[in-house]
């Protein structure tokens, strides 16, 4: 992969920091909402001129949440940063992420008068969120059905609690709006997670207008690893920030995203071809259709979904297919006769493979 293709295609969001020191502070700095500060005779956290602080606690939006803990017999002193104030649109390359870090130390030293004393060889990283950002030709909802199979069809036990193999813990956000003739929900979040990871696909355009951006580019979508295992950030991105590179992060993003959503998307779309045309030639009998074939194939569909002995998507492109191998006269009639009677099912994606395909594209 070129590196101008890693560069632009994997960022770095939202992370946790450890291994700083405070170097001094200013004792008549008074307490606000954003600023607290606890001073004790002893503690395992003391600046250069022996104060003692027994807990700090600076809270501000331009940066995220410094925390230091004194009051343990090991002090804790933990950053947690995000990579802009409003506008996340693209993340940080590593590069203007280990920049943004002494940018936010700088900050708490003007606004905070807290000098923090750091090295990028022994700063280290307790969580960080790696994700990928791009643009759909259509709206993030009309691929509910899209982000609905990604999910479902993760790896078995991947995301789940310790001892079940075989089930996924999923979560799903919308946007529910009244109206005089009823209620529309539109899906905004999508996602799975287990202690040491979570996948997160969301409509970032909608997330950047719920912030105050109404300028945001349409149709954008974000896919988000959150990594939360230290030993899983230090195996594949280094002991220290001096080793971050983008190769590693882009390594470690697209390695999950090929095992959960590109392999797991492909396989299904096989899958699902085959269960369409196992379906519609089981009507097929003796080289003949009877009249009522297509309300018999809604039947059977509809039936097989209520059991859970199937999991189709019926699509224009697998139909027709399977309407070649009966040679099916008037096929393209036949197709429009189908899709008027499935257009508000949902198990129908007319597009299904295009618009995954476009998605495994875009990750890719």
């Amino acid at each position: 992969m070129a590196q101008k293709i890693i560069n632009r295609k994997i960022k770095i969001d939202k992370t946790i920091l450890h291994n700083f020191f405070i170097e001094s502070i200013d004792l008549n700095l008074p307490e606000t909402q954003n600023y607290k500060c606890r001073i004790t005779s002893d503690s395992s956290i003391k600046t250069k001129n022996n104060i003692c602080i027994d807990r700090l606690i600076i809270t501000d939006k331009y940066f995220g949440k410094l925390i230091c803990d004194g009051s343990g017999d090991k002090a804790f002193t933990s950053l947690e940063m995000s990579v802009s104030e409003t506008n996340n649109l693209y993340g940080l390359s590593v590069l203007n992420y280990k920049t943004r870090i002494k940018e936010v130390f700088d900050f708490i030293y003007r606004n905070y008068h807290v000098k923090i004393k750091y090295s990028t060889k022994k700063l280290r990283l307790s969580q960080i969120e790696l994700n990928t950002t791009f643009k759909l030709k259509d709206s993030f909802n009309s691929y509910r059905p899209i982000w609905e199979i990604i999910i479902c069809n993760l790896p078995k036990g991947k995301y789940t609690r310790i001892g079940n193999n075989q089930s996924n813990k999923v979560y799903e956000w919308n946007e529910i709006t009244k109206q005089n003739n009823g209620i529309t929900k539109k899906i905004e979040t999508i996602g799975a997670k287990n202690s040491r990871t979570e996948l997160i696909i969301y409509n970032k355009t909608k997330n950047l207008y719920d912030k105050g951006i109404t300028n945001a580019l349409e149709n954008m979508v974000r896919v988000e690893y959150k990594f939360k295992a230290k030993d899983s950030i230090t195996s594949f991105l280094g002991t220290s920030i001096s080793k971050l590179t983008n190769e590693k992060t882009y390594k470690l993003f697209m390695s999950r995203c090929h095992k959960d959503i590109c392999e797991p998307s492909e396989a299904f779309l096989e899958t699902n071809t085959k269960e369409i045309e196992r379906i519609i030639m089981s009507l097929n009998t003796n080289n003949t259709m009877s009249k009522n074939w297509l309300d018999q194939l809604i039947q059977n569909i509809e039936q097989e979904l209520k059991n859970g002995t199937s999991t189709v998507i019926l699509n224009d492109k697998d139909i027709l297919e399977a309407l070649k191998k009966m040679n099916k006269r008037n096929k393209g009639r036949t197709l429009s006769r189908i899709k008027s009677k499935l257009k508000n099912k949902s198990y129908y994606v007319n597009d299904l493979h295009n618009k995954i395909n476009e998605i495994i594209k875009r990750i890719s």
